[in-house]
């Protein structure tokens, strides 16, 4: 119950933003594909949401899988706030909303 009250929070944030700006179906196509490519591979998700690895290496994947995306500005800075706040294994929850 707690993950699905974070993840809506954290989803109503995205949504917000997304409306100021008029790109929230933008971030939620971003959000979706980087929902699913970890959804798919579960060692690229061990490789950024695992804690027995060196938190600055898995920052560094995310970046990288991000540059790779090409996602915008505000979906890596979304991805980012995530990670440094230990949400990333949300990522499901938070595009359910």
């Amino acid at each position: 119950m707690k993950n699905l009250a974070v993840a809506r929070r954290y989803a109503r944030a995205l949504l917000l933003i997304g409306k100021e700006d008029g790109q929230a179906e933008t971030y939620r196509e971003e959000l979706d594909g980087f929902s699913g490519l970890i959804a798919k591979d579960r060692s690229l998700e061990q490789a950024i949401c695992n804690p027995l690895y060196d938190a600055a290496g898995r920052k560094k994947v995310l970046q990288t899988i991000a540059e790779q995306m090409e996602l915008s500005g505000v979906m890596k800075a979304f991805l980012l706030l995530i990670f440094a706040k230990g949400r990333v294994g949300f990522m499901n929850e938070i595009g359910a909303f």
